[in-house]
């Protein structure tokens, strides 16, 4: 499938406008996004755009989040050659973890390698989120757990707990293309029996009727102020939440949201990520 890339140039303060334009091109048909220094670069199908342009351009001058934008056509091509080229370095997180593509050369000093190759999905390691997400992960016994990845992109997180041992691990993304690059990262890191792909929304966690021992959710400030109390529901008591996407100005506003107590708050570059423990909610423990 071919696609139109937008390379969205914000107002200021950027890293706010960020989150407020990823956020409304959420509730289009936009499939991913990068984020750069004061842009935000975003991906639409060919055959949905000639509808959607208006609507949402229009709307983001509207909100004066918007500088300016472009937009160029990319049709299939070779993602890793792509990334390789323009993005993804081997990256080294906490103490123990290496993150390369499979263009590049393995590291056998290593304790523990991921092999990501992130097509157009997001989830490298390389953005703050994410990042701090896999450091906190480092010191948390996933050995025999239950784990949810909600919003899993590339689904590094998932990938990295089940090399932590977890023993059931379900994975999330409502993009197509981040379920099929998360099935063959899967795959690289031969962890496919370790973990299962859902395509959809907060909805699966219904259909599988499941309770998590910890719970990742790596997703846009809005999605998440809008199905953290359904997150709750599904956390077995003393579970772990973990929830990242979100700048250090918006943690007023998660906290109105949770009810549980937090135990950790990570801040880098304006980014958050923020670690909490069910001690509260024990209604649905098995």
């Amino acid at each position: 499938m071919n696609y139109f890339k937008y390379v969205f140039s914000l107002s200021e303060p950027a890293k706010l406008n960020s989150e407020i334009v990823l956020g409304i091109l959420s509730q289009y048909d936009f499939e991913g996004f990068e984020e750069l220094q004061n842009q935000l670069v975003a991906f639409i199908p060919e055959t949905i755009y000639p509808d959607l342009e208006n609507e949402f351009i229009t709307l983001l001058k509207d909100l004066k989040v918007l500088e300016d934008y472009t937009k160029e056509l990319v049709v299939e091509k070779n993602w890793n050659e792509e990334w390789e080229k323009n993005y993804f370095k081997p990256i080294t997180i906490g103490k123990q973890l290496y993150v390369r593509s499979s263009f590049h050369e393995p590291k056998p000093s290593v304790e523990m390698e991921i092999i990501v190759d992130p097509k157009m999905s997001f989830g490298t390691g390389h953005h703050q989120t994410t990042k701090m997400i896999l450091e906190t992960l480092e010191g948390i016994d996933c050995q025999g757990k239950t784990i949810m990845d909600m919003g899993c992109g590339t689904a590094i997180l998932a990938i990295y707990c089940a090399k932590k041992g977890a023993a059931r691990l379900d994975a999330v993304d409502i993009d197509e293309w981040s379920v099929e690059n998360a099935l063959e990262n899967i795959a690289l890191n031969k962890v496919h029996s370790d973990i299962q792909v859902y395509k959809g929304d907060v909805r699966v966690l219904e259909q599988l009727n499941q309770t998590y021992d910890i719970f990742i959710a790596n997703i846009n400030l809005w999605v998440l102020l809008q199905d953290l109390k359904t997150y709750l529901s599904y956390l077995k008591p003393n579970a772990i939440l973990l929830i990242s996407g979100f700048l250090e100005e918006n943690i007023p506003q998660i906290l109105n949201e949770l009810e549980i107590e937090c135990e950790e708050i990570k801040v880098e570059n304006s980014w958050c990520m923020m670690k909490f423990v069910n001690k509260v909610n024990e209604k649905n423990s098995n």
